[in-house]
């Protein structure tokens, strides 16, 4: 009965506090000022929490373990802080965004470590998708972008590479070229010139000789002269 009229709640440097149920002030509909704060085991709240508290007008949620928030609040809250918390910048921080926006808060990033101390509402979320999911931007990569990086690196590596193995093999592919440009013409007037037909005369005479000087010699009988 007595929590029916009370006013002012303040749950602070509770360390074992990690939520609050969604119902927890129900039986609290006059509360004005409410003070969750310095509770670093907190890490989450629910959205509709502090929805039908029409009379609440201070609501401070400072220095807790929230990395992303998603309130209702009734339209007679004036002031909100929701300043300390190691907010986590990602494509979920739209609806985070949209409520600093319109709260006139300052609220800056805690992780990922490359946007550490910035500033919320300068991030640009264009790049992420309607349903939150990440698009690219200042966000975890997606997959084009790694993409992109990945081929970037490797095609300059490839092309060294390549240049190597021909500054390596460079005196075999000198003696391929030439044996290339050794091989037998394929037209018929290249061979018909006359350097072909000298090169075959001789290509002819060796063989000739060469059967000559293999052929037994046959010694003729006295009878035969």
């Amino acid at each position: 009965r007595m929590l029916k009229k009370l006013k002012r709640l303040e749950l602070v440097l509770n360390p074992l506090l990690s939520a609050v149920e969604s119902d927890a002030f129900t039986e609290s509909p006059t509360l004005q000022s409410i003070n969750i704060s310095s509770n670093q085991a907190l890490t989450r709240l629910q959205s509709n929490l502090f929805s039908q508290l029409t009379n609440l007008n201070t609501l401070n949620l400072s220095w807790n373990g929230l990395t992303a928030v998603s309130l209702v609040l009734p339209d007679s809250v004036e002031q909100v802080d929701l300043s300390g918390n190691p907010w986590l910048c990602d494509c979920q921080l739209r609806e985070l965004q949209r409520f600093a926006s319109l709260s006139n808060l300052t609220l800056t990033c805690d992780a990922p470590a490359e946007l550490r101390g910035e500033d919320i509402l300068g991030l640009d979320l264009t790049s992420c998708g309607s349903d939150g999911k990440d698009g690219g931007g200042p966000f975890p990569l997606g997959q084009e972008f790694v993409m992109v990086v990945v081929l970037s690196v490797l095609l300059p590596a490839l092309v060294c590479v390549s240049g190597l193995l021909v500054f390596h093999f460079r005196s075999r592919l000198r003696n391929l070229l030439k044996l290339m440009s050794l091989k037998k013409p394929d037209n018929k007037e290249a061979q018909y010139s006359p350097e072909y037909q000298r090169s075959f005369i001789q290509q002819e005479d060796y063989f000739i000789s060469l059967a000559r000087q293999n052929q037994p010699s046959r010694h003729i009988p006295v009878t035969e002269l």
